[in-house]
């Protein structure tokens, strides 16, 4: 129940103000010292058992910004503006739901069973992973210096697997996440339609490579094809928010534009007033 009702209230990234007093209250519940707005709406749990080793159990809150069509009886209908101010469903499309009512539920059961166990438990309930900024705001607000400093730290993730099957391994996994924003600047078409992409400066085919309608870019407008416009004539300001996990899918040092498909312009990043006849 705890996991179906987290599910239907997600909050996003830096806003899980909901979140984290749910966390609190079940902290204090189980006996533990809670620490709360630590990095803004970051809860670190503490409890003391004894002489022993430290050890930091941590799980995320953060929601994503996508509406949920899944069609279950507990689905998201949540809605909110993401960190650009644009308006957006809300999802816990991530397992967060099920990090929190695992980590709560070993909290419960440390707190139950001293007896069998001695040392120092410090529960951190991490906001926005989603964009990499949680972590550093906790850091920054302190998390190394007034906590005990664990001697291991363990967390979670929520992977597609059988029932009753717990994956493990010594080290880092799942480890990464990288949030860019890149700045691109181009010119439009001066046909301003999809279906003559082809015609206009694209640095996001050329730079970035991703399956969003890279053949359409490339399609003459006899031959059937979909994609989006480029945008309007002049000068284009395009904002990319890209995450991602693991691996880098390109690394932009330069950013080079096209005019006609055929020859760059003289375009440098951070600078749209430089573009030729911008």
């Amino acid at each position: 129940m705890a996991r179906i009702r987290d599910h239907r209230h997600p909050e996003l990234s830096l806003q899980e103000y909901r979140t984290s007093g749910i966390a609190s209250a079940w902290l204090e519940r189980c006996g533990y010292e809670v620490i709360a707005g630590v990095g803004r709406t970051g809860v670190v749990g503490v409890l003391h058992n004894g002489e022993g080793a430290t050890v930091l159990l941590r799980a995320d809150m953060g929601a994503l910004p996508v509406t949920e069509t899944t069609g279950l009886d507990y689905a998201s209908q949540a809605t909110g503006k993401d960190r650009y101010g644009a308006a957006s469903g809300i999802a816990l499309a991530c397992g967060h739901d099920m990090h929190m009512v695992w980590l709560m539920g070993t909290v419960q059961l440390l707190a139950e069973n001293r007896e069998a166990w001695s040392g120092t438990v410090i529960t951190l309930f991490q906001p926005a992973e989603e964009t990499g900024e949680g972590a550093r705001a906790m850091i920054e607000d302190g998390l190394v210096k007034r906590f005990p400093r664990p001697n291991v730290v363990l967390g979670q993730h929520v992977v597609p697997a059988p029932a009753r099957i717990v994956g493990w391994r010594a080290g880092t996994i799942m480890a990464a996440s990288d949030s860019w924003q890149v700045t691109l600047f181009s010119r439009g078409s001066p046909w301003l339609h999809a279906a003559e992409e082809r015609r206009s400066g694209d640095n996001g085919r050329r730079d970035c490579p991703a399956p969003h309608g890279d053949v359409s870019r490339q399609q003459p407008v006899a031959d059937s094809a979909a994609g989006l416009a480029p945008g309007r004539d002049g000068a284009i300001y395009v904002l990319m928010s890209l995450v991602v996990r693991m691996w880098a899918l390109c690394g932009l040092s330069s950013v080079p534009s096209v005019n006609d498909g055929t020859g760059p312009l003289p375009c440098k990043p951070h600078s749209p007033s430089r573009c030729a006849g911008a």
